[in-house]
C-alpha cells in the first residue's frame, strides 16, 4: 500500500512564527550598518557637548537628550523608511499580499525590527555616557523620565519613517522622511527658545529658554511633568503611524483595516492631549516646567543640603555641588566686599540661591535680611559652561554681585540687567562708580561665547568729563581710611538722597 501525503487543511497553513520572522529582519536589518557612523557623531556632537557643562546629572542629561535625539532622527528615519519601502521598491508587493500571513503583519515585524535597533544603540550610547557622568557627577542622579523619551523617540521616528517609506515606495522617500521629521524639530526648538510653550511638546526640548547654565535638579529635584505629555505625544503618534499602515486595500482583510482605522483616531487624539496639555505649561522659579495636571506639589520641596563657606570676616556660603568653584567667587567677590564691610546696609554674609528664571534679567540677587545678606544667585552669572574662562566668570560675578553690594550701602540702584543703567542722586551714582572701580570692575563690555551662547557684562560708568565722573575721580582717590570715615558718617544722608555732588569730599 503507498501512502498518500494529505495536504493540510484550508486555513491551517503553518506560519511562520513571529518570533522566527523577528530574528530573520533583525539580521538582515541595515540599522547596524549605521551605527559606526552614529557612534562618530554621537562622540563629536553629544559627547564632546555636554563634558563642556559642569558635572551635574541634570543638565548634562538635557544636553544629552536634545544632542542624541536630533543625532538619531536623520539615521533611524532614513532607515525605517528604507525598510518600509521595500517591498514597493523591489516590485513584490503583490506577491506579498497573496502569502498566507497579512501583508501588515509582515510590515508590523519589520518595524519591529528596525525599532528595536534603534532603541537598543540609543540606550547603549546614552549608558556610555552615563557611565562617564557617574564618575564625574558631584550632585544628583541619572534623570531617567529623559531616558525614556529618548528611547519613546526612537520608536515614534522608526514608526513614521516606516509608514512613509510603506505608503509612499520611493527611493527618494527616506531623505524627504528625514527632511519631513527633522524641520519640525528645528522649527519647535526654536520657537521653545523663544518662549513658545506648545513647542516644549518636540521631545527634543526639555526646558523653556535651554537655560543649561541654571542650576536645574541642584536645589530642586527634576519635575517629570514635560516627559510625561512628551511621552504620551509620541506614543500617540506612533499608534497613529502603524495604524495607518493598515489602511490600504493589500494591507489585510477588511477586519484589520477596520480595527487600523478605528486606531488612527485615538493615536491623533492621543497627540493632540498632550498639546494641549503642554500649553498650560508654566515655568517654575527653579527653571523646570510644571504641568498643572499632571504636577505633584511634593516635588515643590527644595532638596535638603549642608552648604560649603569660606570663613573670613564676610562667609561666602555656596552649595556643595558648587564646591569647586568657592575660591574663584571668594576671589572675585573680595575687592568689592573690602570696600564696604562694616557699612549700614552692606552684607554680613553671601549665600548662594537657586537661580530665577522668571526673575530675568535680574535672576533674583539681592541684599535682603537682618543682618543683611547676599542672595547670589551663582549659576545665572555664567559659572557654567566653564569654557567661558575663569577669568571672564570673575569679572561677571564680581560686577554684577558688585552692582547690587554697593547699591545696598549707598541707595539708586540699577536697572536690570548686565548692562543695567545706573539710578538713583547724581551723588549716589558717583560714590557707586568710584567704589565699583575701586573693587576692579569693568566698564568697557565684556563678552565671551561657548557654543551658541554669548554672556557680556558691563559696569556702567558715568561719562568722563560730566560732573558724576569728577565726584567719583575725586572720591575714588581719597585714602582708603578717609573714604571708608566719611561714609561712615554720611551713609544715611547718601542714602536718602540728601546728599549733592557739591557736597562728596
Amino acid at each position: 500500500m503507498t501512502a498518500v501525503a494529505v495536504p493540510p487543511r484550508a486555513g491551517r497553513a503553518r506560519l511562520t512564527p513571529p518570533g522566527r520572522l523577528l530574528r530573520l529582519e533583525l539580521r538582515r536589518n541595515p540599522m547596524p550598518w549605521t551605527l559606526p557612523l552614529l557612534a562618530v557623531l554621537y562622540w563629536f556632537d553629544t559627547y564632546q557637548t555636554i563634558v563642556s557643562f559642569p558635572p551635574y546629572w541634570l543638565q548634562r542629561a538635557m544636553i544629552m537628550q536634545t544632542h542624541a535625539i536630533t543625532d538619531f532622527e536623520p539615521f533611524v528615519v532614513g532607515v525605517a523608511a528604507w525598510m518600509g519601502s521595500r517591498d514597493g521598491r523591489r516590485g513584490t508587493t503583490d506577491l506579498v499580499g497573496v502569502t498566507s500571513r497579512p501583508r501588515l503583519s509582515a510590515q508590523l515585524v519589520t518595524w519591529a525590527a528596525t525599532a528595536c535597533w534603534a532603541v537598543l544603540a540609543y540606550l547603549v550610547f546614552a549608558g556610555v555616557l552615563f557611565a562617564i557622568m557617574a564618575r564625574e557627577a558631584v550632585w544628583g542622579g541619572p534623570p531617567w523620565w529623559l531616558v525614556a523619551v529618548g528611547a519613546a523617540s526612537m520608536v515614534a521616528f522608526s514608526a513614521i519613517g516606516f509608514t512613509a517609506g510603506a505608503l509612499l515606495p520611493n527611493r527618494f522617500t527616506p531623505p524627504l522622511a528625514v527632511i519631513a521629521v527633522a524641520v519640525p524639530l528645528l522649527v519647535a526648538f526654536r520657537l521653545a527658545v523663544q518662549g513658545d510653550v506648545v513647542a516644549l511638546i518636540a521631545p527634543a526640548n526639555d526646558t523653556i529658554g535651554h537655560k543649561p547654565d541654571a542650576d536645574l535638579g541642584i536645589f530642586h529635584p527634576f519635575l517629570p511633568d514635560l516627559s510625561i505629555t512628551q511621552l504620551i505625544f509620541l506614543s500617540g503618534l506612533t499608534i497613529a503611524a502603524l495604524a495607518a499602515l493598515g489602511l490600504p486595500a493589500g494591507s489585510g482583510p477588511w477586519r484589520v483595516r477596520r480595527v487600523c482605522a478605528a486606531l488612527v483616531v485615538p493615536g491623533l487624539v492621543a497627540a493632540g492631549i498632550a498639546v494641549r496639555l503642554t500649553s498650560t505649561a508654566r515655568l517654575q522659579p527653579q527653571g523646570m516646567m510644571a504641568i498643572p495636571a499632571l504636577h505633584d506639589s511634593a516635588d515643590d520641596r527644595p532638596i535638603g543640603y549642608t552648604p560649603v563657606c569660606d570663613h573670613s570676616v564676610v562667609p561666602i556660603c555656596l552649595h556643595p555641588a558648587f564646591r569647586a568653584d568657592l575660591p574663584d567667587v571668594v576671589a572675585a567677590l573680595a575687592p568689592v566686599l573690602n570696600q564696604v564691610t562694616g557699612l549700614p546696609g552692606a552684607p554680613v554674609r553671601v549665600d548662594q540661591i537657586t537661580t530665577n528664571l522668571r526673575a530675568w534679567p535680574s535672576l533674583g540677587e539681592e541684599v535682603s535680611g537682618s543682618p543683611p545678606a547676599l542672595r547670589l544667585p551663582l549659576a545665572g552669572y555664567g559659572v557654567a559652561p566653564r569654557n567661558f574662562g575663569s577669568a571672564f566668570i570673575a569679572g561677571m560675578v564680581r560686577s554684577r554681585a558688585g552692582m547690587t553690594i554697593v547699591s545696598s550701602v549707598v541707595g539708586g540702584g540699577y536697572s536690570p540687567g548686565p548692562m543695567g543703567e545706573p539710578r538713583g542722586t547724581p551723588a549716589q551714582q558717583a560714590i557707586a562708580a568710584a567704589l565699583l572701580k575701586l573693587a576692579g570692575t569693568s566698564s568697557t563690555p565684556q563678552c565671551a561665547r561657548s557654543g551658541i551662547t554669548t554672556s557680556c557684562y558691563v559696569v556702567p560708568m558715568p561719562p568722563p568729563g560730566t560732573p558724576i565722573h569728577t565726584a567719583a575721580q575725586r572720591f575714588a582717590a581719597l585714602p582708603t581710611a578717609t573714604r571708608h570715615t566719611w561714609l561712615t558718617t554720611h551713609i544715611t544722608a547718601l542714602r536718602t538722597g540728601r546728599l549733592s555732588l557739591n557736597q562728596l569730599p
